[in-house]
């Protein structure tokens, strides 16, 4: 449940942000112990609880609509956590979000990464196979990767059962699965809910 907490929390707030408003409880650190994780799964449901909307959807998919702290349109997402059995543990998942120009498509981490940095991500769906530079948003918790991922996710992600990822991350690689059954559904409920904001 951390991972799927942290990535809704990542998720949820805008590119411009501070680094502040994104930072969870203290208790919310990778490694921590069972009873210090569940104390970060109680505070940030009780953050999220009052200021987002979480609706599940087909293939673990998770629509999440959240009250622009900035004012202005909500932030609207679609979410899928990562393979726990599969990936890194500093891999939370994968989040596509609505944004001014079609869709924005990101890799959530637990450990923040250099604001500067320009990671090299490598995508794999079957034998398809893409390198990407991606950018670190304001949080330095999400890898916000080139607008070629979107229709990536649009199209030919939605054929393939999983989603195989590697980022370059400091001081070592970040490497994981993410499934993508029920992606395309949950593609078609961001845009409806794109066009609603």
């Amino acid at each position: 449940m951390f991972r799927a907490l942290f990535l809704v929390v990542a998720i949820a707030l805008p590119c411009s942000a501070s680094a502040d408003s994104t930072r969870l409880p203290q208790s919310c650190v990778p490694g921590a112990d069972p009873e210090q994780r569940q104390r970060c799964d109680d505070a940030v449901s009780r953050q999220l609880n009052s200021s987002s909307q979480s609706t599940p959807l087909d293939g673990g998919w998770r629509l999440v609509k959240t009250r622009n702290p900035n004012g202005g349109a909500d932030i609207v997402a679609i979410m899928r956590t990562a393979d726990t059995t599969r990936s890194d543990l500093n891999l939370a998942g994968l989040s596509l979000r609505c944004a001014e120009f079609g869709t924005e498509v990101m890799l959530t981490l637990l450990e923040q990464q250099p604001r500067a940095s320009h990671p090299k991500v490598t995508l794999a769906a079957g034998s398809d196979r893409v390198q990407l530079e991606a950018s670190v948003n304001q949080s330095a918790e999400s890898i916000v990767l080139p607008p070629s991922a979107s229709a990536l996710a649009a199209g030919p992600w939605q054929t393939f059962p999983e989603l195989t990822v590697e980022i370059a991350t400091t001081p070592t690689p970040t490497r994981g699965t993410i499934p993508l059954a029920g992606l395309a559904n949950a593609m078609r409920a961001l845009r409806s809910s794109c066009a609603l904001r």
